[in-house]
């Protein structure tokens, strides 16, 4: 009809509003109007997501995970004294046993099975944590290909693997390694479990996991929340 207005369909490029525009992609004549933040943040397609959120704090649980120490045994013998299980993220060969200030590898200790056990787990951490890190940088970028953005689920995936896989490992086979360095043990200790206490002629002794160990499942958590949530949002087939 003449004199009626005439509503143009709205396609790429043609979306009015700047910040809208950001949240959908299209691009728009209005852009100037974002901030320079914003700005930044539009061409580069940059966009804090659920995911990548997961996958930030994944990596940061597993990064404090391996600076920490993973097992603790604690005894009365000659007053109190604390022997600290950490990971080999060092030179120092083999890993390194906190005892109280001092800093020894585990060969110093003759561990050198627990030390190969602590570094085993060190390299499944880090895999997870570079996965999670990397993943979590994909995710960020929305205007990437999708197959690129769909590679930040496999790399959660995987680090959540990881994630998992470390304390596990260390919780099945630390007790056994620790056996095998200290063959003329007897009675309970941290060789025979790997949560316990004893007392043996007024000397009370106690080993357990310590944070790293803890941290480590915390991350695993984070990520399969971050799982669960995926595939809740993935859309039912017909």
């Amino acid at each position: 009809m003449d004199g009626a207005p005439v509503l143009a369909p709205k396609g790429p490029g043609t979306e009015t509003d700047p910040k809208r525009a950001f949240q959908t992609g299209v691009y728009t004549a209005g852009v100037d109007a974002l901030s320079p933040v914003e700005g930044m943040r539009f061409h580069l397609g940059i966009q804090l997501t659920r995911t990548s959120g997961l996958l930030t704090i994944a990596a940061l649980l597993l990064l404090v995970a391996i600076a920490t120490p993973w097992y603790v045994v604690n005894s009365s013998a000659g007053g109190s004294q604390s022997l600290a299980y950490y990971l080999p993220t060092s030179t120092t060969a083999g890993g390194t046993v906190l005892v109280g200030t001092a800093q020894n590898s585990y060969a110093d200790y003759h561990l050198n099975n627990t030390g190969d056990l602590a570094t085993a787990v060190f390299y499944v951490l880090l895999v997870g944590l570079v996965c999670a890190a990397v993943g979590a940088v994909f995710a960020l970028f929305t205007a990437l290909p999708s197959f690129v953005r769909r590679l930040s689920s496999l790399l959660g995936l995987i680090a959540l693997i990881a994630a998992i896989a470390a304390p596990l490992l260390w919780f099945a086979a630390l007790p056994g390694a620790i056996g095998k360095d200290l063959p003329s043990h007897t009675g309970s200790g941290p060789w025979s479990s790997f949560f316990g206490s004893t007392t043996i002629a007024g000397v009370s002794q106690n080993w357990a996991p310590s944070f790293g160990w803890y941290f480590s499942l915390g991350s695993f958590v984070v990520l399969l929340i971050g799982l669960i949530w995926m595939l809740r949002k993935r859309p039912s087939g017909p």
